[in-house]
């Protein structure tokens, strides 16, 4: 959770705002709602690794899988201050870098929401199973 409220929550669009000085709310609306887009597309695909893994290393699988979402997610997310080492980046140059950022942010995003869910699925099965 906090991971998600730093990198990807309530305070990223002031940030696009201040990082990539996108003059337009509807630019940052627009890279949010298709970033969502590519997330619901491909969370399904994300789970359905993640259970491979999990097959492959019980215990293990799904938490490779969501620490490799975390991690490329963070990365790209300090990637956006990249920008800063080039002052003379042009307004479409730093838009298009910015928005290609929340999209690979998205992928990340796709591959961690799902394997959160099959965790939890797997850790109350478990204490279930326990308790029998």
């Amino acid at each position: 959770f906090a991971w998600l409220s730093i990198v990807g929550g309530r305070f990223m669009a002031p940030f696009l705002r201040h990082e990539s000085h996108f003059q337009n709310d509807t630019v940052i609306g627009l890279s949010f709602s298709i970033g969502m887009g590519i997330t619901t597309l491909l969370a399904p695909w994300g789970g359905s690794i993640a259970d491979q893994y999990e097959l492959r290393k019980p215990h293990k699988g799904r938490a490779q899988i969501l620490m490799a979402g975390v991690l490329v997610g963070s990365f790209v997310f300090m990637c956006h201050g990249l920008q800063h080492l080039d002052p003379q980046t042009s307004f479409w140059k730093s838009s298009i870098w910015h928005f290609t950022l929340r999209m690979v942010f998205a992928v990340a995003f796709s591959m961690t929401i799902p394997v959160l869910d099959g965790i939890t699925l797997a850790h109350l099965e478990e204490n279930n199973n326990n308790r029998n």
